[in-house]
């Protein structure tokens, strides 16, 4: 486990000065779970955010660090994203949170099948992609969707199309 020190925007590297700005002014519910911890950034130190799921899911957190690449990280359960450093990639990460947030990136899991408990993300701003996931030739047809409020859980199927 990597040492996590208190957050001290101060402290953080020019990148993750520059990315914590941006991330508290979208979300600033997010501050009270900063830290920061020692990582490739050669300025400073490197911005941690790890967020409870309202849902009491212990695995449903959403973590957004700058990596050992200086460039923004998304976690949400169990997959994660990088982004470019530039000011597209953290427009980008924003995004990808407010849709977290906003219940509309989900995580999917798989019931039943070969591959059954295997998960990913399902982006609902696309119209076509739960159809997508579920009619995938490597989809077992049946998957739980997991929001990050809890709201928005439920199985789905070929019969909810």
């Amino acid at each position: 486990m990597i040492d996590q020190h208190p957050f001290d925007h101060e402290h953080l590297g020019a990148f993750s000065q520059r990315f914590a700005s941006t991330l508290f002014e979208a979300f600033p519910h997010l501050r009270q779970f900063a830290t920061m911890f020692s990582s490739s950034e050669q300025d400073g130190m490197s911005l941690n955010v790890m967020a409870p799921s309202p849902s009491g899911d212990k695995v449903r957190f959403i973590q957004v660090w700058v990596d050992e690449e200086v460039t923004p990280t998304l976690g949400f359960g169990p997959t994660h994203t990088h982004q470019s450093s530039d000011e597209a990639g953290i427009a980008e990460t924003i995004d990808l949170c407010r849709a977290v947030f906003a219940d509309k990136l989900l995580i999917i899991e798989d019931v039943g099948g070969e591959y059954d408990g295997h998960s990913s993300w399902v982006d609902l701003r696309d119209p076509d992609a739960l159809l997508e996931e579920i009619t995938s030739p490597y989809s077992p047809g049946n998957a739980r969707l997991k929001s990050w409020s809890g709201t928005a859980d439920r199985l789905v199927g070929p019969k909810d199309f």
